[in-house]
């Protein structure tokens, strides 16, 4: 499995658990924290997920020169 793949898992899982969160009906202050959090991380594997595919495209694409 590729890096970026893992990273897209990773993104997709934690998009999931704080759409959940959010749908959820809650609101302590703890609650609120953790869907900051959740959000957070899937946001980061997303921004992870697109460097490694534009680096794995570099390293795929044939080099000029």
């Amino acid at each position: 499995m590729k890096a970026s793949t893992g990273y897209l898992l990773g993104a997709f899982g934690f998009l999931l658990a704080a759409a959940y969160l959010l749908l959820s009906p809650a609101s302590e202050w703890h609650w609120v924290v953790a869907v900051g959090m959740t959000l957070a991380a899937g946001v980061m594997y997303t921004v992870q997920w697109v460097r490694e595919r534009r680096r794995e495209r570099a390293d795929e694409a044939p080099e000029s020169g």
